[in-house]
């Protein structure tokens, strides 16, 4: 059960980029309580890595307030939060042993204890093996793994991961949520962002939308599918397309691959259009909640094509 104590608190955050005159944050407020999973969605430049530096204290110039534990988040808080960013940083010269040994000793962490944590992460991950390899030699994978790796060996209370699952195959990504869902069993808080929207995606206790620097969406997969439409998928020889766009709107209804998908506010709503076939057999009709992408998209402004 998800605790109640909240861990980040974002009041009124506000970040200009003077290069460019861009607003990369306005007015951004939201709560993290302890041991969340939290999602953040948005397109490139939506400004989730700048919420995500600030969060992490990598970034101290900007107006309003953001609290890590109580405290500012740049003060005080390197020992707990943990940030991978998108940006990768991996010395490919150094063996990989060394290099994640230096980068959680580089937390405050003694060698020792951090040797010990690497190699039990290591063993985890199941590259013991390559412990005395360089870093440039492995797999783009593997070197994906480390870098998680150097995140999660520092035993952070908060974990930020930018974009962690960006360029790996499925069998990692899957790897990687079961990595994530263990650490958040264990009390962790994660924040991360992603543009893979598969159904390891309900593992997460809330997600936040962010469109252009402000937050449009801040809940739970169920307080999302109270607020948004339901959507019809139909499959009938007897699609009344023009009527039932007519009826509910061009900008509701979509066509794919002889499937109709249509935005509607409830199930009487579906009876009707039932009523409208002429030819009562269908091969598809059901209701089910919007999937994250066509949320996304809604909450985005993106028109169905």
């Amino acid at each position: 059960m998800i605790a109640s104590n909240k861990v980040i608190q974002l009041k009124s955050v506000n970040k200009l980029y003077k290069k460019g005159n861009v607003i990369a944050l306005n007015d951004v407020s939201c709560e993290i309580c302890e041991g969340e999973l939290v999602g953040v969605l948005g397109r490139n430049g939506a400004g989730k890595s700048t919420m995500f530096k600030i969060i992490a204290g990598v970034l101290s110039d900007y107006s309003g307030k953001c609290e890590v534990f109580g405290n500012q988040s740049n003060r005080g808080n390197a020992n707990v939060v943990s940030y991978l960013p998108e940006t990768r940083g991996l010395n490919g010269r150094k063996d990989a042993l060394e290099h994640l040994v230096d980068m959680v000793s580089f937390k405050g962490i003694d060698r020792k204890k951090s040797k010990k944590n690497v190699l039990f992460w290591l063993e985890k991950f199941n590259m013991l093996d390559y412990q005395n390899s360089r870093i440039d030699s492995l797999s783009k994978g593997n070197q994906q793994k480390l870098q998680l790796i150097t995140s999660i060996a520092c035993n952070p209370k908060i974990l930020i991961l930018d974009e962690p699952f960006s360029g790996l195959d499925p069998i990692t990504v899957d790897f990687f949520w079961k990595i994530l869902l263990e650490l958040k069993a264990n009390g962790t808080t994660i924040i991360f962002s992603t543009h893979i929207f598969d159904d390891k995606m309900l593992e997460c206790d809330k997600f936040i939308f962010i469109v252009k620097g402000e937050i449009k969406e801040n809940g739970t997969l169920q307080q999302l599918n109270e607020k948004y439409p339901m959507v019809l998928e139909l499959e009938n020889d007897s699609l009344a397309i023009e009527m039932i766009k007519n009826k509910y709107g061009d900008e509701n209804v979509k066509l794919a691959n002889g499937v109709l998908f249509i935005y509607i506010e409830n199930e009487s709503q579906a009876r009707e259009i039932f009523d409208i076939l002429s030819d009562k057999f269908s091969k598809r009709f059901y209701i089910r909640y919007m999937s994250l992408g066509e949320i996304f998209r809604k909450v985005n402004g993106i028109k169905n094509e």
